[in-house]
């Protein structure tokens, strides 16, 4: 079977739930109706759509929607697919638009947003957009926007610069952004010293943005910056969340389903997105325990067993002990299923050995291998964490074992084992993989946790150094800010502390191995050679 066929099947398995949200949309429990198109609209979305066997509901804004969380938890909640009209207060309200927007792409479970909209102009649309999910806080845009304007003149024609910004994601137009550095090299050198960016293209994409007068200072900035962008299909993917912006008079409901399947398989690489959907889609309907692995005990035998470990002091482990079960369950359930996207067949259609992977990719793909990004807002350090220091380029990395991390207080009296790391090129670090005590870092980081430099011979021996920091009672908690300060004693016998920010989370498997290294060390045995 094809590729296309393929991916259309995770698609149309993957919808299952969707909703229309405009201004004129027709509720179901509606009795007083205004005639509008969007109404009839409503109905016809709603055929066309079960009869692909997606659910669809229509759902009517009104001012300040926007802002009733109770309404966005309603609208977005298991939703797989959004269509948002883009003026929700008539001709107007794209501010509006682009607030619920937000919401949607920082839901972790919806993939999919259709801009549905009115609009004449798309290229108005996408500009919008793309000027507001630039990584700008209201600050530094209005201050980088007056370097722009004082270096290269208020009248400057930035159209190259807003093509290749637009453009970034093809070919044929990166080959002509070192044309462009070197026809501005003054200026952007000038632009990049002022602001402190160090990344030519970076620069490029800001100047593009800040020349553009669409930027609503109103929205909670900063907005993350798209990762894919083709301007000619109007298709954007921000924060893992596909947005498509579609003419409603151009994609009638007959059609509008077909064209957005066809849009994600032929106009997007997709490929990741639906190999995760794929697996999402076989835990769904496999189930974590299915009838054969049926929990077929009585909740008394649970409850027994955690008075059991409670009287052993080790009830704060059994949380973790079940969801452990639980996942190791949902493992087994998948072992023999097979997805057929990830054939021999479609490897052969899609690899091309002529366009190879990029190393910022490669150090993407060890991130995803090895860590987690967490929300550990008021949580206690755990095994894993890893945290950077305030005021230097240097990480540690939290070996205490995880049963003891659950009760600091109790078993570690609040005394945590770290290893300390520092960065590695990212070369160095593919080319040397899991042959060395290496983490790639979600802020493009990579960090060696030995105490020996890699300038140093082969045959010097690899110590990873166990080092002790603790934590204030009251103070033992991980902050809003993701900041912990961390006590210790410097050579005089002196108490100092640090403060550290927390970056992510090492995977079981990679932090134990970091681990079982580092506490081998103090074992270690001292000899002595001749030398010369």
């Amino acid at each position: 079977m094809a590729y296309i066929d393929i991916a259309r099947g995770v698609l149309k398995d993957n919808i299952k739930s969707a909703i229309y949200i405009d201004d004129n949309a027709r509720e179901f429990h509606q009795n007083e109706l205004t005639g509008s198109q969007e109404e009839q609209l409503s109905l016809d979305l709603y055929s066309k759509f079960r009869e692909s066997g997606v659910s669809l509901e229509s759902v009517k804004y009104y001012k300040e929607s926007e802002s009733d969380s109770q309404w966005i938890n309603y609208c977005l909640e298991n939703r797989d697919l959004t269509l948002l009209d883009w003026q929700l207060e008539g001709k107007s309200g794209e501010k509006q638009s682009l607030k619920i927007l937000d919401k949607i792409i920082n839901t972790p479970n919806i993939h999919f947003c259709v801009i549905y909209t009115n609009a004449e102009n798309l290229d108005d649309v996408l500009k919008r957009i793309v000027t507001n999910y630039s990584n700008f806080t209201n600050e530094n845009f209005l201050e980088f926007k007056e370097h722009a304007q004082n270096i290269f003149g208020e009248e400057f024609d930035f159209s190259e610069f807003h093509r290749i910004s637009l453009g970034r994601n093809d070919r044929n137009v990166k080959k002509e952004i070192g044309t462009l550095l070197k026809k501005y090299k003054n200026e952007i050198d000038a632009f990049k010293d002022e602001t402190h960016i160090t990344d030519n293209i970076c620069a490029i994409l800001k100047l593009s943005t800040l020349s553009l007068d669409i930027f609503d200072e109103e929205l909670n900035h900063p907005l993350p910056c798209p990762s894919y962008i083709n301007p000619n299909k109007y298709l954007i993917e921000i924060n893992n969340t596909i947005i498509s912006i579609f003419k409603k008079k151009e994609n009638e409901p007959s059609k509008l389903l077909e064209n957005f399947f066809e849009h994600i398989v032929n106009d997007i690489d997709s490929y990741n997105q639906l190999l995760t959907m794929d697996f999402f889609n076989r835990i769904f309907r496999v189930g974590i325990i299915n009838k054969n692995n049926s929990i077929n005990f009585s909740k008394e035998a649970l409850f027994d067993h955690r008075n059991r470990l409670k009287k052993e002091g080790l009830d704060a482990f059994y949380e973790e002990f079940i969801k452990e079960l639980l996942v190791e369950k949902m493992n087994l359930s998948l072992r023999d299923t097979k997805s057929s996207l990830l054939s021999e067949e479609i490897y052969s259609e899609l690899f091309d050995e002529n366009n190879p992977a990029k190393k910022e990719d490669s150090h993407k793909m060890n991130v995803f291998y090895n860590s987690f990004l967490l929300d550990k807002k008021d949580s206690y350090i755990n095994f894993g964490d890893v945290f950077k220091f305030d005021d230097e380029e240097k990480y540690v990395i939290c070996l205490t074992p995880l049963c003891d991390c659950l009760r600091p207080q109790e078993k570690i009296k609040r005394n945590y084992f770290f290893a300390e790391g520092e960065h590695i090129n990212l070369d160095d670090a593919l080319m040397l993989g899991d042959t060395a005590f290496i983490s790639f870092l979600p802020n493009g980081k990579v960090v060696r946790w030995t105490d020996v430099p890699k300038e140093e011979s082969k045959f010097v021996p690899i110590y990873i150094k166990p080092i002790q920091y603790k934590v204030l009672k009251d103070r033992d908690s991980i902050d809003a800010n993701g900041k912990i300060d961390l006590y210790y004693l410097n050579k005089e016998g002196e108490p100092k502390s640090k403060s550290v920010k927390y970056v992510t989370t090492i995977r079981q498997n990679y932090a134990q191995r970091i681990a079982n290294h580092a506490f081998s060390y103090p074992v270690r045995v001292g000899v002595d050679f001749v030398k010369i």
